[in-house]
């Protein structure tokens, strides 16, 4: 994955942070978040005050266009034409919607937003962020991704998987076993992708690059576990 270096680096903790504050402001105005899954639509919808609209959106060349972020009319548009995917694809249109609520609270600097492929309103350009994934068809199989993106994935996983509730719902459970890792998704509503990320990025988890799961990369290298 490539990451453009002319953009500004946020480091991972806080943008932990900045999500747990986000987490914060909700339980504010509609009571605390005590287990899974987190109501990212809730969030979106009610709290930032977001317009989530069905909606067809032109993809770009060789990647398929999921959603885009209108923030000037605090719009989350996503793409009808794609509904089989969110549907097929178990978590996307929860980890959707909170990649775009990272780039609102994240980026929305003149310099960051980009154009809209859609008409002007009231001959304004239209100016934000598309969420695009690479099209099968295309036979596209990477994504370059400016740091943006992956600040917004990251905020994303941070969002949807906040420590405190991943803890308590992993008590007990063997990270290492597919059927517990599926249980754990199925309740905090993401994709096996997203949850194992952010189960790496805990130290809770290690997957080695034959996909094979160990309790920590320690334990993938024969050393003894400690508990």
């Amino acid at each position: 994955m490539h990451v453009r270096p002319d953009l500004s680096f946020v480091p991972d903790a806080a943008l932990e942070i900045r999500a747990g504050q986000l987490l914060q402001r909700y339980t504010q105005a509609y009571g605390p978040v005590t287990e899974f899954p987190v109501p990212v639509e809730h969030i979106a919808d009610l709290l930032l005050e977001l317009d989530l609209l069905w909606e067809p959106i032109p993809d770009g060349p060789a990647v398929w266009t999921l959603a885009y972020l209108d923030p000037a009319n605090r719009r989350v548009g996503l793409n009808e034409a794609h509904r089989a995917h969110f549907d097929t694809f178990f978590g996307t249109y929860e980890f959707t919607l909170a990649h775009e609520i990272g780039h609102l609270l994240l980026h929305l600097s003149d310099a960051e937003l980009l154009p809209l492929p859609f008409p002007a309103e009231a001959g304004a350009e239209r100016r934000g962020y598309l969420c695009r994934s690479p099209g099968d068809a295309a036979g596209v199989t990477s994504q370059q991704y400016d740091r943006r993106e992956v600040q917004a994935n990251r905020f994303a996983g941070y969002l949807l998987l906040p420590e405190d509730l991943l803890r308590a719902a992993a008590r007990g459970r063997d990270l290492t076993r597919r059927a517990d890792l599926d249980q754990l998704r199925a309740l905090a509503n993401v994709s096996m992708a997203a949850l194992q990320i952010r189960l790496q990025g805990l130290g809770w988890l290690y997957v080695a690059p034959d996909g094979t799961r160990f309790h920590s990369r320690g334990e993938a290298e024969g050393q003894p576990r400690l508990f």
